[in-house]
This record gives C-alpha cells, sequence and structure tokens, in this order.
C-alpha cells in the first residue's frame, strides 16, 4: 500500500496523509510527523498488531 504525505489534497491510491499548509522549513518535518503517527498506530490495528506492546519491546529495565 502507498501513502502520500502531502499539503496539497493528492491522493495515491486512495489513501492520502493531509499534511497542514508548510510554514518553515525548519519546522515543517515536526506537523509531517505528527501526521504520521495516528495512522501508523490505525495501521498496526488493522493488521492485527498492538501498537502499544510491540514485538521485542520490553519496558523494564534490568541491572545486572
Amino acid at each position: 500500500e502507498v501513502l502520500l504525505a502531502s499539503a496539497t489534497p493528492v491522493s495515491a491510491a486512495g489513501r492520502p496523509l493531509p499534511l497542514p499548509p508548510p510554514l518553515h522549513p525548519l519546522l515543517d518535518p515536526i506537523p509531517a510527523l505528527l501526521a504520521f503517527y495516528p495512522l501508523a498506530a490505525a495501521l498496526a490495528r488493522r493488521r492485527g498488531r498492538d501498537p502499544d506492546r510491540p514485538r521485542g519491546l520490553q519496558k523494564v529495565t534490568r541491572t545486572l
């Protein structure tokens, strides 16, 4: 599946990832990342995965 991130309403295979209009070249990646994370979580759930419990992640730090 192809997803296109764009500030203009362009659709790639019917699945656009809308972005806010550009503000400043140094700040533009921040809203792009914020738009991506909800999409990634929804995609993981659609694939039957739990985005809050990824495989291989342990939240416990063990001191040896």
